[in-house]
């Protein structure tokens, strides 16, 4: 391990010898054809044979990390599965003055806007032709870098904390088929990390194999890669990933506010949503430093007298020591009747209004538990899922359902002979 680093730190060293800490161009490709035609461009533009690297992600983001800041980067991510989010990745690594240009193996304008967004320059799609490579390269150096910093990018990724006004009223439920529903109806790329290291029920609910590895990301947060990642994360499908932990009754949870904050940073680079089911006791500072990363809270609370008093004590918290952090209260029907107390006498004891509330639906959210699946995908039509899709879409206005592609009636007509 230690040879190998040794080895990689080499070649950063003798790649800023030959080419300088400011080069113009760095090309890093893996597309055979696309390195012909950018030997070729690179010779008669007069750049050094040394700017047209192998493409490999650890030797992108060391070589970035060694000090060099190039003009302009040319990156071939034509075989990656998922261009966007490998993007985004590297994209951290990226000098704030460097233009970074993506080539990929699709020529799709959704994928070029979206890249656009994230804060790529151009957007190549195989094959190659040297005279667009050409006009690309120029354009980017003599135009100025519009990239956002890397702070105001991650910012921008929505970070929701859903915390319990106390143990026992539906917040991991609520997290749980908030994160599903945002990943399987708007097509978003979600983490749902479940930060209640001792009760965890995130796994339990979407038939996972609980693992320790919320515990390994924490403990070993220097270590944290995309390799790194992919074992400690659960997958429940393609767009819903989890991240869990575990601790025995009586451990102290004795992760750093570092780790917390060094672990959101990451995650938001690699998804488009992230949420916490954070436990209501706020006892750790590693909890409370997660609560301070938030873009949002969700305080989910019953009607009861007891949960005054609870949600009370939660919004003096947020109050005193995040006064610009947003937050909404969602009423949780765990009542047959619908609460101990009324909603009215509810908002005026805590002084301001429940901004949502859910239907009582116990019998059918046990059955959805003992299948492993969310309850909001088994019961699309249920009151309790769509009083939820607009919870969501009041606090994120900005997305859109995905249009699901039916299938013509005609085709059902034809078989294959």
């Amino acid at each position: 391990m230690i040879t190998d680093q040794n080895a990689n730190l080499s070649q950063e060293l003798n790649l800023i010898d030959i080419l300088g800490p400011n080069p113009q161009l760095i090309a890093f490709i893996s597309d055979e054809s696309a390195r012909e035609i950018l030997n070729q461009f690179a010779i008669k533009e007069g750049y050094p044979p040394a700017c047209v690297q192998s493409f490999e992600a650890s030797r992108v983001r060391s070589v970035l990390k060694s000090g060099i800041e190039p003009k302009v980067i040319l990156l071939d991510l034509t075989r990656s599965s998922d261009v966007l989010n490998d993007t985004k990745s590297l994209i951290e690594d990226c000098p704030a003055n460097t233009h970074l240009i993506v080539i990929g193996k699709d020529d799709l304008i959704s994928l070029y806007r979206e890249l656009k967004h994230a804060g790529v320059t151009d957007y190549l799609s195989l094959p190659l032709q040297e005279n667009i490579v050409k006009s690309a390269i120029n354009e980017a150096m003599t135009s100025p870098v519009t990239r956002l910093s890397k702070e105001a990018a991650t910012q921008l990724k929505p970070f929701v904390v859903v915390i319990g006004a106390k143990g026992g009223v539906g917040a991991s439920t609520v997290c749980v088929n908030l994160a599903y529903v945002t990943a399987s109806e708007f097509n978003k790329k979600v983490c749902l990390i479940d930060l209640d290291l001792y009760h965890d029920s995130a796994c339990v609910m979407l038939d996972l194999n609980q693992n320790a590895g919320l515990n390994d990301a924490l403990s070993e947060v220097d270590r944290l890669d995309d390799t790194f990642l992919k074992r400690l994360i659960l997958q429940k499908d393609d767009k819903l990933s989890v991240l869990t932990g575990q601790l025995p009754l009586g451990q102290d949870a004795n992760f750093s506010e570092e780790s917390i904050h060094k672990l959101v940073t990451m995650l938001r680079g690699r998804f488009d949503f992230i949420f916490a089911d954070l436990p209501s006791s706020l006892n750790t500072s590693f909890s409370r430093e997660a609560l301070k990363l938030a873009n949002s809270v969700i305080i989910v609370t019953d009607l009861s007298l007891v949960s005054i008093q609870a949600v009370l004590r939660l919004k003096a918290y947020l109050l005193a020591n995040l006064p610009a952090t947003k937050y909404s209260i969602v009423a949780n029907q765990i009542f047959p009747a619908g609460g101990t107390i009324s909603k009215s006498m509810f908002e005026k004891a805590i002084g301001s209004p429940v901004n949502n509330s859910l239907p009582f639906c116990k019998s059918h959210m046990l059955e959805g538990m003992n299948t492993g699946e969310p309850f909001i995908k088994t019961n699309k039509n249920h009151a309790f899922s769509t009083d939820l899709l607009k919870l969501l879409q009041t606090n994120y206005p900005q997305l859109k359902p995905v249009e699901k592609i039916k299938s013509s009636p005609f085709k059902k007509l034809w078989r294959p002979s």
